[in-house]
């Protein structure tokens, strides 16, 4: 289904991050979705997933619906995007030395979860950190809309 708010979808990212990562390793991640810049100045360990660049999908390009009727049916046809992120590890502030080896373990760790997740829908549902109940990984924005 269309969706014109992509930050659901980063949100939704960010969860799976999260969630996944303290699955796994039982690491409570921050996981941040500034530019990688400004997630460098925060005083704290964490990921960030930042979405820099987003184009059209061209193999789906010239795709209509197949109920599409009138004369402009491209209007009522999704637009394919191929979202482009970095994922970036940051360690606390330049008063302290840098956690190298956490940092790594971090990137490790987001590898895997997007290795292990390449898609996932409504029915994903993961332990949030510190929480007994699990969620839907989904962004409530999301949900419901049969989007993959």
């Amino acid at each position: 289904m269309p969706v014109a708010d992509l930050y659901a979808v980063t949100a939704s990212l960010r969860n799976l991050l999260r969630y996944n990562i303290w699955r796994i390793a039982g690491l409570n991640a921050s996981v941040t979705d500034m530019a990688p810049e400004r997630a460098e100045e925060l005083e704290l360990s964490n990921l960030n997933l930042h979405l820099f660049h987003a184009v059209e999908d061209p193999s789906k390009r010239n795709e209509f619906a197949r109920d599409a009727q009138g004369a402009f049916p491209i209007r009522e046809t999704p637009l394919p995007l191929i979202l482009y992120y970095v994922l970036t590890a940051h360690s606390p502030g330049a008063d302290e030395p840098p956690d190298i080896a956490g940092q790594q373990r971090l990137m490790g760790l987001a590898m895997k979860t997007f290795h292990d997740f390449p898609a996932f829908g409504d029915t994903l549902e993961m332990r949030p950190p510190l929480q007994l109940v699990a969620e839907p990984v989904f962004d409530a924005a999301l949900r419901g809309q049969q989007n993959r």
